[in-house]
């Protein structure tokens, strides 16, 4: 071979690496644009907007020390979270004693727990269930487990309230003793109000910081993942976490399964970074991130406010679920099985 044809090899090899690591570059360079940290917004943004400074102040009060079943912890915090909801316009918010028995992993359990409800009256009486859990293991302090999303959870039904009144009604259970067995999201099942719930979302945490994951809907759900990837400004969602928990190579469980037991479709969301701090005395607010209760927030005030405008999508029949995943941190994709 010559040596301007060598040349010439060479040089298309070296354009064709140079275009190689343009694309790798913009897609790595994307991808961490994408998992940046959201920007907190401050305590006096926009009253319909969700602001982490106006919820923080809830995390902090709450996981000052573990709130397992029954502890005086535990009260006190039903009792801050009455006193909070009792103070936005228009909620109607009661306590619930709930007292039922379930069966969990094989063992008949009667149980009693207490679950603070609250209700956003909308113009039709279907309902959108938000639902997160305000008890922690003796161990934990439970920032990211769960105080995170029963703090992002009273500033949006707070952001709602602020608004014009929602076509559907909006329901929020702050529930106990999900860390024995999920007992307070059994217990909701048998409150009248949940007889009116089309849809739910439910609120977990493996981790402290990063963004909340889509990973668990429910059969037939493929409306609610619809409404998700239109709602949704900053998603991150991944089905692996649902084909992972479906395998049993993960044993984890959330309040998700006694909705669906209970014939509710809906959607399973969670932070899961910092999964060295899970069911530890690390799992403080010192952990939290800034940013990570501003995406928190920002999902499920979006997701909650699209299902609570429009018509609410009936559940496809089948045990079949759809396919979905965020592209970048841009778009989410879903598809049919």
């Amino acid at each position: 071979m010559s040596t301007r044809r060598q040349a010439g090899v060479h040089m298309e090899y070296a354009r064709r690496w140079a275009g190689v690591l343009a694309v790798l570059v913009t897609v790595l360079g994307a991808a961490w644009v994408a998992r940046r940290p959201v920007e907190p917004r401050p305590e006096d943004a926009a009253p319909e907007a969700f602001s982490e400074a106006r919820a923080l102040p809830l995390l902090h009060a709450l996981a000052q020390a573990p709130r397992p079943l029954g502890s005086p912890a535990a009260q006190r915090a039903v009792t801050l979270l009455v006193e909070r909801l009792r103070a936005l316009p228009g909620v109607e918010v009661q306590v619930q004693d709930a007292e039922a028995t379930v069966v969990d992993e094989g063992t008949l359990v009667l149980f009693r727990a207490v679950n603070v409800l609250a209700r956003l009256p909308g113009t039709e009486p279907d309902a959108v269930l938000l639902s997160a859990h305000y008890d922690s293991p003796e161990e934990s302090p439970g920032a990211g487990d769960n105080a995170l999303a029963v703090s992002a959870g009273v500033e949006v039904l707070r952001a709602l309230s602020a608004g014009p009144r929602p076509r559907h009604t909006v329901l929020l259970n702050l529930n106990g003793g999900e860390e024995d067995g999920r007992l307070g999201a059994a217990g909701f099942l048998r409150h009248p109000w949940a007889r009116g719930v089309k849809a739910f979302i439910n609120l977990e945490g493996v981790g402290v910081g990063g963004r909340l994951v889509l990973f668990r809907a429910s059969p037939g759900a493929r409306g609610l993942l619809d409404a998700y990837a239109d709602a949704v400004p900053d998603p991150s969602a991944s089905v692996l976490g649902q084909d992972v928990m479906a395998s049993g190579a993960a044993p984890f469980y959330t309040d998700f399964e006694r909705y669906v037991e209970g014939g509710l479709p809906g959607l399973d969301l969670a932070l899961v970074e910092g999964g060295y701090a899970y069911h530890t005395a690390l799992d403080g607010p010192q952990a939290v991130p800034p940013g990570t209760l501003q995406h928190v927030g920002d999902t499920v005030l979006a997701l909650v406010r699209r299902l609570a405008s429009r018509p609410l999508p009936a559940p496809e029949p089948g045990p079949a679920t759809a396919t979905f995943f965020d592209v970048l941190g841009v778009a989410t994709v879903v598809y049919p099985p």
